[in-house]
This record gives structure tokens, sequence and C-alpha cells, in this order.
């Protein structure tokens, strides 16, 4: 699981609503509206997220250098 970037809601990333890539990562969100948020403020929202991310490489570490799921 990982939080919405923009509501924070936890997303399963198996049943995702909507995700979106964004300089390099993968974003996962609950519902269409909050990646139509992001896509208008992606700045905002990206900078902000501290859960890790997904990558074409696997999961980047957390902030707190703990690998998360």
């Amino acid at each position: 699981m990982v939080n919405d970037p923009v509501c924070g809601a936890l997303v399963y990333e198996r049943e995702t609503a909507a995700w979106l890539e964004y300089q390099g990562h993968t974003y996962l969100f609950c519902s269409p509206f909050c990646r139509l948020q992001f896509e208008q403020h992606p700045e905002r929202y990206a900078e902000q997220h501290a859960a890790p991310r997904y990558t074409r490489q696997g999961v980047e570490p957390a902030r707190d250098g703990a690998h998360r799921p």
C-alpha cells in the first residue's frame, strides 16, 4: 500500500483507480479526481510525497531509509 499524494488515502497497488508518471516516478491515486488535482499542480504534491515512489527499477526507499512495500 502507498498513500495517495493528494489526499493521503491508502491505495493498494493492484486496485488503484488512477496512476500517473511524473519526472520518472509513478504516482498512484485513489480516484481520477485526485489524479486531476495532481496533474494541475504536480510541483505541490510531488515534493510533499514522503511515501516511497514506484519507479521502473522498483521501490525507492522512504526518506527515513526504510523500504516499504
